[in-house]
C-alpha cells in the first residue's frame, strides 16, 4: 500500500513540474518575442532617428527570426508603414515620432473582445 501511495505522488509531483515548466517556459518567449522593439534596437547607427533602411532592416530581420523559429507571421500586413510613423515627412522617425507609434491592440484600451460594447445589465 505504501508503495502505491508514493508511486502516485512522486507521478502527481512530476506532473506538477512539468506543467509548471512548460508553461513557465511558454510564458517567457511570448513575452520576449512579442515586445515592442525600443528605439535603441531600431537605431542601429545610433545618430538618434531611424532611417528607411534601419526600419526596412529591423523588419527583415525580425521576420526571419520569426520564420526560422517556426512562427506565424500574424497581423503582418496591419503592421505600421514607415510613411505612417515618420509624422512629419523629414524622412526619419525622431523619438517623439517613435513614441508615438501604434501599440499593440491587444493591450489595454485596444480592441478586445466585448471592447466598447455595453453590459446588458
Amino acid at each position: 500500500m505504501n508503495s502505491k501511495l508514493m508511486l502516485s505522488t512522486i507521478a502527481i509531483l512530476s506532473l506538477t513540474i512539468a506543467v509548471g515548466v512548460n508553461a513557465a517556459g511558454q510564458g517567457r518567449n511570448m513575452v520576449g518575442n512579442n515586445q515592442m522593439p525600443t528605439f535603441v534596437e531600431m537605431d542601429t547607427n545610433q545618430d538618434s532617428v531611424i532611417s528607411l533602411d534601419e526600419f526596412n532592416a529591423f523588419r527583415a530581420d525580425k521576420i526571419a527570426q520569426k520564420t526560422e523559429e517556426g512562427r506565424a507571421l500574424r497581423n503582418i500586413s496591419n503592421a505600421p508603414m514607415f510613411e505612417n510613423l515618420d509624422t512629419n515627412g523629414d524622412q526619419f522617425i525622431d523619438k517623439d515620432e517613435f513614441q508615438n507609434m501604434p501599440c499593440n491592440t491587444n493591450q489595454r484600451g485596444g480592441k478586445g473582445r466585448n471592447k466598447g460594447q455595453r453590459n446588458a445589465s
